[in-house]
């Protein structure tokens, strides 16, 4: 079978406590090389300050699962939920 050498996912995801964000997601030889979220409309405090603890443990495991973010669960929750889904879209198993 022919391996995805690179693909970037763009996806629209809801919810986050405050609303829905927009993720980004960048695979290459199989392997996360980053993730981003943009425009998350979540109100400052846990789950705005859980955003890149979330997504530091993302690429640091390569994988999404990750540990969440305790007073987060609601923004945990979507962020491991993303995750998911642009790996499955990716072709990438974990």
């Amino acid at each position: 079978s022919t391996r995805i050498k690179a693909v970037t996912i763009d996806d629209q995801h809801k919810p986050l406590s405050s609303g829905d964000f927009t993720w980004k997601s960048t695979f290459e030889n199989g392997k996360l090389i980053d993730v981003q979220i943009v425009g998350d409309g979540e109100t400052p405090g846990y789950g705005k300050e859980a955003i890149p603890v979330l997504l530091g443990r993302l690429k640091d495991a390569g994988t999404p699962v990750i540990d969440t973010v305790s007073g987060s669960t609601i923004t945990s929750n979507a962020v491991v939920e993303a995750a998911k889904e642009c790996f499955a879209r990716a072709g990438v198993t974990y």
